[in-house]
């Protein structure tokens, strides 16, 4: 009996201590150990807004003044735009075709549901109904047909019922600076049963490493070439909030433009339009915000949305090309900016010219290189720096290049106390974090044999 009680307490304990840490920790970690108990509470400390500056500037540490500035930021933020899209949507072809709305307007079957169902993390974080992935999937064989038939029903009908598509916003620290709610990441946590409605899939054979290899070619390209008559800039643009400013109409406009069914864009704006959100301040809701525009970060749509409206910006960019507007020179420079105005306008957009860069081959000379980035109102670097977490262009040293991965494996180390772990804890750490880190790195760049044997020896020291 005392057993069994003792047993049941444990569990509770353990499943207490899993949702406080991160899920690699507890697969990975020192499993229920001091060190992973203290990596659980470091990270909530982490997560914890202790003060915030209002629109004025006036630091706020009170609870229900961190709620306030937290509304106000939201409904400010997802406040719908009135620009002008017509300029940009009649530059965008029609390439969808026949076959292709057919395709995407099949019929949805049990077997899809199942394998959205199934496809997700059992433990991933829930939405407002409390229901994590995993409870859908224990239970799949009692409600699983219930669920297909409740799901095609709403998608016949055009609408969900109450509070399916309510959606928790929780904030993640981002830099070292959390001052100001640009400080702080949202990402949205939907219920699990819209996510199934809204199912995703990868695009297959295709990796991530793809997008990177094309602007490290690129960089590559404009850094070798030292003559010729025509001198060649690549711009590297920083958009801010870029899916949280994504006008709604533009989004039902391009879609239509490019050739969906009206029956698969209204599918499409019934996920979008019927959200509404409540922010988690130190978990407390705060809410419901209703928003005019918007897409959420853990949407399993919203990536692919978001790459068909940026299918806009192209259009502009191969009209440009195509009326020899798009060179580097001061005329052209200007030519980009009013691309980029028109860009912000259609969408809702903001690009921050401030964190955006300028790189230009070596035999563009020096004062047209600093009147372009005038001209367009970005920095002039030496390389793009990084992309995808990978850097774009290798100096003269490789080992000052990738000197960022031992840094970061340094740091990791640091960040962990091993008197707290065990020796198997170290190494299943070493395995499933520290080596990751060049790994991916590793999968595009030959590194030095010096640097390997460093982070080797870092390595065997922990």
């Amino acid at each position: 009996m005392l057993r069994h009680r003792l047993g049941k307490l444990l569990i509770r304990d353990d499943v207490f201590w899993k949702q406080r840490a991160k899920t690699f920790w507890y697969r990975d970690g020192d499993l229920n150990t001091k060190f992973f108990h203290a990596a659980a509470t470091i990270r909530r400390k982490l997560n914890r807004i202790e003060h915030l500056e209002d629109g004025n500037g006036f630091e706020c540490r009170s609870e229900d003044g961190l709620k306030h500035i937290a509304r106000d930021y939201f409904i400010q933020l997802f406040q719908k735009s009135n620009g002008s899209r017509v300029n940009v949507i009649n530059l965008v072809p029609t390439t969808i075709t026949k076959e292709d709305n057919a395709m995407l307007t099949t019929p949805f079957t049990v077997e899809g549901f199942k394998h959205a169902t199934f496809s997700m993390q059992a433990d991933k974080c829930p939405g407002p109904d409390g229901f994590n992935p995993g409870f859908y999937q224990h239970f799949w064989s009692t409600y699983g047909h219930e669920a297909y038939q409740a799901g095609c029903q709403w998608l016949a009908s055009g609408a969900f019922p109450p509070h399916v598509n309510s959606t928790n916003i929780t904030l993640i620290p981002k830099g070292d600076s959390h001052t100001s709610m640009k400080d702080w990441r949202p990402i949205a946590l939907c219920n699990v049963v819209y996510k199934i409605v809204a199912k995703s899939a990868f695009v297959p054979e295709r990796s991530i490493l793809d997008n990177a290899m094309v602007a490290i070619e690129i960089v590559h390209y404009m850094k070798a070439k030292a003559k010729g008559k025509s001198e060649d800039v690549a711009l590297k643009l920083d958009i801010s909030k870029a899916y949280d400013r994504l006008d709604w109409d533009y989004l039902r406009d391009i879609m239509t433009q490019m050739g969906f069914s009206s029956r698969w864009v209204s599918w499409i704006m019934l996920c979008v339009e019927t959200v509404d959100y409540s922010v988690l301040v130190n978990g407390a809701s705060v809410g419901p915000i209703v928003p005019g525009r918007d897409l959420r970060q853990g949407d399993p749509l919203s990536p692919y949305l978001f790459i068909i409206c940026v299918e806009g910006l192209s259009s502009l960019l191969r009209e440009a090309e195509r009326c020899n507007d798009i060179r580097a020179c001061e005329r052209e420079a200007f030519c980009m900016k009013n691309i980029l105005a028109t860009y912000e306008e259609a969408l809702g957009q903001a690009i921050n010219l401030q964190k955006s860069k300028l790189f230009c081959t070596r035999n563009t000379p020096e004062d047209l290189k600093s009147l372009i980035a005038a001209t367009i109102g970005v920095h002039q670097v030496l390389g793009t720096g990084k992309y995808l977490g990978l850097p774009s262009m290798i100096g003269r040293s490789k080992h000052a290049t990738f000197k960022f991965i031992k840094d970061r494996i340094r740091n990791k180390i640091n960040s962990w106390s091993s008197r707290c772990l065990s020796q198997a804890g170290r190494e299943v750490l070493i395995k499933s974090v520290l080596k990751s880190i060049h790994s991916y790195v590793m999968s595009v760049f030959l590194l030095q044999g010096s640097l390997i044997n460093e982070i080797e020896k870092m390595l065997n020291s922990f």
